[in-house]
């Protein structure tokens, strides 16, 4: 059934925005935002690929650059980087319905606060997913792995209707009572196994291939877990890693957005995912000697790709 009654609105128009949108508007009207004029008008023309391990499937979601048009959406999705979403907010800020839920997937940690800035927090949604996706044309995606999406509020629970749509569109949606574990529960995913493939500039997959490069992720992943429990946050290193191993076995031709970025020769989201660690292990005085040479190699690999070596 389709839910006409609410409007969602994505600003992305990366792999990520593209993916949630496009599924997300079988069941609801979407309309993703974009700042390229040439790259909306083609994909307004000839819609978007969403490629699966079952196949492929055409989408037809609403690409605009008109940030007024978002004064009617009900829930309004950050899907930007996450060093631009102070920027991307305060633009989008006049326009936006004094009554629209903002929610947050973006990868890394700190987004709560940066949306309390100009939210009430009975607006605000948080959230992790474990949904992979990469871009291979302007019109074509690749949906390297699905997984959940979790995502909560402080003190209230989210309006049903957005676990509901997300649950019909494939999105498979979870609320959460304990979101900040949730989001150091995936904060130690991207600060081992994304970090990683930025490292060796390789697809997830590869680590289910290499025991060797899979320990590069294992000592990530112990640092990470000893920070997230000075935070308050305890996990067993064993559980995460063999969920870590699984996904690297299970993937499809899966590549982070870290890894893409580097790829693509643009600024990556290191500071949010592993500088957002090495700042709260500073700050507890516990040595992460494996997370702060990661974060400087990747630093390193940006500016190299951004002097055009």
């Amino acid at each position: 059934m389709r839910g006409k009654e609410k409007k969602i609105a994505v600003i992305g128009d990366g792999a990520m925005g593209v993916l949630f949108g496009s599924l997300l508007s079988e069941y609801c009207p979407v309309t993703i935002f974009s700042r390229n004029e040439e790259r909306t008008a083609l994909r307004n023309e000839i819609g978007i690929t969403v490629n699966e391990k079952a196949g492929k499937r055409h989408f037809h979601p609403c690409f605009t650059v008109n940030k007024e048009e978002i004064s009617d959406s009900s829930l309004v999705i950050l899907f930007v980087k996450s060093y631009a979403t102070e920027k991307t907010i305060e633009e989008y800020l006049p326009f936006i319905a004094e009554d629209a839920f903002v929610m947050t997937l973006q990868n890394g940690a700190g987004h709560l606060e940066e949306a309390e800035r100009f939210f009430p927090s009975e607006r605000i949604i948080i959230g992790v997913t474990e949904e992979n996706s990469s871009l291979l044309s302007v019109s074509e995606i690749n949906r390297g792995s699905s997984g959940k999406t979790v995502f909560g509020m402080h003190g209230m629970t989210p309006p049903c209707w957005i676990a509901r749509v997300f649950n019909e569109a494939g999105l498979e949606a979870e609320v959460s009572s304990t979101i900040m574990k949730d989001i150091w529960r995936k904060l130690l995913t991207n600060s081992s196994l994304s970090t990683a493939t930025a490292l060796l500039m390789t697809s997830i997959d590869s680590f289910g291939k290499s025991r060797r490069a899979f320990s590069i992720i294992e000592a990530l992943l112990a640092e990470a877990i000893t920070v997230a429990e000075a935070e308050g946050y305890s996990f067993s290193y064993e559980e995460v890693r063999s969920v870590l191993a699984l996904k690297c076995k299970s993937s499809h031709n899966a590549y982070t957005s870290i890894y893409m970025d580097l790829q693509g020769g643009r600024r990556t989201e290191v500071d949010y995912i592993t500088g957002y660690v090495v700042s709260r292990a500073e700050s507890h005085g516990i040595a992460v000697p494996y997370q702060k040479a990661a974060l400087e190699i990747i630093h390193a690999k940006e500016e190299i790709s951004s002097s055009g070596c």
